[in-house]
């Protein structure tokens, strides 16, 4: 059995505790006609998981200059037992050099919301030694944590405009907003003039979550010629889908549900007035004071793309000669919001804008690399690409309510799309040298390295809050760094 237990910071003190006690167990069975012998493992896992922050009572009145927030305390408990087979089935014979099947079952009972079971299923052929075929599918989920599930409430603010803020009676979208004025009592939401582009939000945990749920499939091919000692590539096709996603609805989305008409991908979509209920307003001014946005299962993300992986070692009469490839394409990246809108990212900036899943979806994205070594001494210079994509305007005409591509945002005067950005790609280099001293007391490895050579800064990213970059990128520019590590 072990546990852990966290520190506090302050006088906001943070605690968790997890206690685990295992029992695994491994055999090898049977040979087939293959020269490896089938393999079983099995185990069993009990968990439990305790998590607490009690934050200062200025912050619990929502006074504090730093994070205000409620206590929050939690905990569950977790029983799970595994298994898993591989079965080599047939090795060297012609047209057969090796053949791998393997299968594993996981079946799990969490205390917040039941049982559940989840498997894989893979093989492996080797026609020849030079080819690999090989294939796998998935099933997965990701449980809540303590911090999903019982969060305090807080406070956050996420870019987005009122959408009543400048309608106008007798349009769909004064009605709208006529509506919710109706329902909660303000004396003024229609019209009500607010500038602002940050709405205020509470966010938190939720103990009523569903894990996450997801299903992934892979299949490509390994290559190791006979004739290029030191050469290796592989090719993997990989899909991806995860349901019932745990984050917040966020803000531009709740709003976008209660008033559709403000968007004109949805303008003839009916007003979610359970969206609604979590938009507080001004009793006088009528304007956006407060977004209920705590944790959900929100939506399904599908997603896409082939990783490609090359390489080669090779000595020389001056020492060994390293090179390698790593690279993602992504074909297809799509997210179903909880309002069931769907947003199209891959190529653009749309998982970028405040969305519950997100974050940079360039089509490619690779790492290259060269490395040099001889006897104790070794050096390398590595390569870090992001490629470019688009990021697009907003139903206004810029980027302030946070623009997504996958609108396809029209210019009311014109009728035609508004101008989009092209974000270029951006690559950075890092360098480094080692040197290994061995001496009788072990070896002393001595290091020096510079990461972001050149000292690039990250594209302009309009719709990103953050100063204009997304905080994917580096900011930390060119950093020189030294080590030295003994091992005895």
């Amino acid at each position: 059995m072990a546990a852990s237990l966290g520190g506090y910071k302050g006088i906001n003190q943070g605690i968790t505790q997890i206690a685990i006690l295992q029992a695994n167990a491994s055999k090898e069975l049977i040979s087939l006609a293959s020269e490896q012998p089938v393999a079983l493992a099995i185990g069993y896992e009990h968990r439990r998981e305790y998590g607490a922050y009690n934050p200062n009572p200025i912050a619990v009145l929502g006074l504090d200059t730093d994070f205000n927030s409620l206590p929050t305390v939690g905990s569950y408990n977790v029983d799970e037992g595994y298994a898993e087979l591989d079965v080599p089935v047939i090795s060297h014979i012609t047209g057969v050099d090796d053949l791998e099947v393997q299968g594993a079952i996981r079946v799990f009972h969490y205390s917040t919301f039941g049982s559940d079971y989840t498997y894989k299923v893979g093989a492996r052929y080797r026609p020849i030694r030079d080819v690999t075929l090989r294939g796998t599918y998935s099933t997965a989920f990701r449980a809540p944590n303590v911090q999903d599930l019982f969060l305090g409430q807080g406070p956050s603010a996420e870019v987005a405009v009122d959408p009543c803020a400048n309608a106008t009676a007798g349009t769909t979208l004064g009605t709208q907003c006529t509506n919710v004025q109706a329902q909660q009592g303000t004396t003024k939401a229609l019209g009500n003039g607010d500038t602002s582009t940050q709405i205020n939000s509470t966010i938190g945990g939720n103990p009523k979550l569903k894990p996450e749920t997801a299903k992934t499939g892979t299949v490509g091919i390994v290559l190791e010629p006979a004739m290029l000692r030191g050469f290796s590539a592989t090719v993997d096709y990989w899909a991806l889908t995860i349901t019932s996603d745990i984050g917040a609805i966020t803000t531009p989305v709740i709003l976008a549900g209660c008033y559709p008409a403000a968007n004109p991908g949805t303008a003839n979509a009916a007003q979610n007035m359970a969206y609604c209920n979590l938009i507080q307003r001004s009793a006088t001014t009528g304007q956006l004071f407060n977004v209920f946005d705590l944790n959900q299962n929100v939506g399904s993300l599908t997603t896409t793309g082939v990783d490609f992986a090359a390489r080669y070692y090779f000595p020389t009469d001056f020492g060994r000669l390293g090179f390698l490839f790593d690279s993602t394409y992504l074909i297809k990246w799509n997210l179903t919001l909880a309002s069931g809108k769907v947003i199209k990212a891959a190529g653009n900036y749309d998982a970028g804008s405040g969305l519950p899943i997100g974050g940079l979806t360039p089509r490619v994205k690779f790492n290259a690399g060269i490395n040099y070594s001889l006897s104790g001494f070794s050096a390398g210079l590595r390569g870090r690409f992001i490629g470019p994509f688009t990021e697009c305007a907003g139903s206004d005409g810029g980027n302030t309510s946070a623009g997504l591509c996958s609108d396809n945002n029209l210019n009311p005067a014109t009728n035609a799309p508004y101008p989009s950005h092209r974000v270029p790609a951006y690559i950075t280099f890092d360098a480094f040298v080692s040197y290994l001293l061995a001496n009788p007391l072990g070896n002393t490895t001595l290091s020096f390295g510079v990461r972001n050579l050149a000292d690039n800064n990250p594209p302009r990213v309009f719709n990103s809050f953050l100063s204009y970059a997304d905080p994917q990128y580096d900011f930390a520019g060119r950093f020189i760094y030294g080590r030295v590590l003994h091992q005895f």
